[in-house]
Order: structure tokens, then sequence, then C-alpha cells
């Protein structure tokens, strides 16, 4: 069974159609990024699988659950998280805190006045803190820990934008340009973190850096205005005429 599966979406904005019947499948396991020019409709169909926007037609599925129309939040505690092409991030505090808030399960924080319930918070907070520690150490950003986020580069803060999404403890990783403006190697660095994490999630990478894509997606599709327009290998589409028209204007 596929980890997602989008059937037909389609989405439109006064009357200019942004989604036609777009029908995708992301793998447990695999890397798929989505290409396409500025416009073509690549994060609409992110925002609609996320639940930002809902769909007029055609649904979406999540390890086989219909999960068509609702809203951010149930998406995301179902398991579908996703980044942004410009990170948000709490400038104002640190790495560590930044990932301390992404932790799922804060809510036990509103009951502090229960005695009770504060052994709960402590152990809650102390698991948060152990598994942000995991995730930092593995991103190569345990040395920031204690910086704001405010003052790390672009690609830092891609690197924390990745590390809030790994709290969440996901199952489908939806990425918008994550790579976008950072160096070459901190690229390549990034997207090895992504193969290292490969084999227990699906992701779904909007991406314009055609290296990258080569070495490490295991498919690939192509929208344009709006629609699928071709799908498969890297090589094979990225080498296509229907691509290279669409895609760079050749």
């Amino acid at each position: 069974m596929s980890l997602l599966v989008t059937e037909s979406l389609g989405k439109s904005f006064g009357g200019v159609e942004a989604l036609r019947k777009v029908s995708i499948e992301v793998e447990r396991g695999r890397i798929v990024a989505l290409i396409g020019p500025n416009g073509s409709g690549k994060s609409t169909l992110i925002n609609v699988i996320s639940g930002v926007y809902p769909p007029d037609r055609g649904r979406v599925l999540f390890e086989g659950r219909d999960i068509t129309g609702m809203p951010p939040h149930r998406v995301a505690e179902m398991g579908v998280v996703r980044t942004f092409q410009v990170p948000r991030v709490f400038r104002g505090m640190s790495v560590v805190e930044n990932l301390m808030v992404a932790a799922p399960g804060r809510e036990v924080e509103t009951v502090t006045g229960s005695l009770l319930k504060r052994r709960q918070v402590r152990g809650h907070e102390a698991e948060c803190l152990r598994r942000a520690e995991e995730v930092m150490e593995f991103l190569e950003i345990h040395h920031m820990r204690n910086e704001y986020a405010g003052s790390l580069s672009g690609g830092q803060q891609k690197l924390l934008a990745l590390a809030r999404a790994l709290m969440t403890k996901p199952k489908l990783l939806m990425l918008d340009e994550p790579v976008a403006g950072v160096a070459p190697a901190l690229a390549r660095k990034i997207f090895e973190k992504i193969l290292e994490l490969r084999s227990r999630l699906g992701f779904l990478i909007i991406e314009h850096n055609m290296d990258v894509l080569l070495d490490f997606a295991d498919y690939v599709y192509v929208m344009h205005r709006g629609e699928i327009v071709a799908r498969g290998a890297p090589e094979e589409v990225l080498s296509s005429r229907q691509v290279l028209e669409v895609y760079f204007g050749e």
C-alpha cells in the first residue's frame, strides 16, 4: 500500500484552475520529487494534501484513509508533516527551544497546577529534550543548540526547519525547496541526511536543484499549468524533450 495517494485532485482560485486531475503516489522508503516552472501548482498541491486548502474535486488518501479536507493540525497528527520554502522558525528562541516547542503532546503543560500532573510534565519535558538532542546530533547541528534561530544562516535555518519537522515523528515529510539558496556543500549534506531517513519515511520534495534530484530522488513528477505532464525515473524524466520544453523553455 502506498503511503500517500492523491486521486484526480482539482483546485480553482477565482476561476483559475491551479490543479487539474492531479494523481500521484508516494511510498514509504521513497524520495519522490515534484518539479515544474513557477506557478505550475506544486505548492498548491502540498497545501491541499496538508489541509491548508480543501480540494474542489478528488481525494487524498494517507495509509489508505481518506483525509480529504481535514484541517492541517489533524493531518499533521496523522504523520503528514511539511516544511516551507522560507523556514518558519522562532527567531528569538534558541535552536533547542525551537525543537522543544515543535514536539507533540505539549498540551500537558496546561495542567501544571495539579501536583499529580507535574510529574507527568517533567517526564514529558525530559523526553522532548532527549529527542531534541538526538535530532540535533543526527543533523549535526548540536553545536548550535544555544544559538538564536534568527542568527543562523539561511542554510542552517533550513536544517533547523527539518529538525523541527523530525521532532513530530512524521511518517511522510513534504519539503518545499529544502535547499533553495543553500551553498552546494550544505545542500548535499541536507539530502544525504534525507537519504539516511528514507528507510522509515516517505518524502515528497519540491526542488529545482537538478543535480541533487539526479543523485537522490527515486521518482519524479513534473507539473505544468496545474497538471502532471510527466513522471518516471529522474534520468528519463529530466532528459525527455517534453520536460525540457516545459521546464526549461527549450
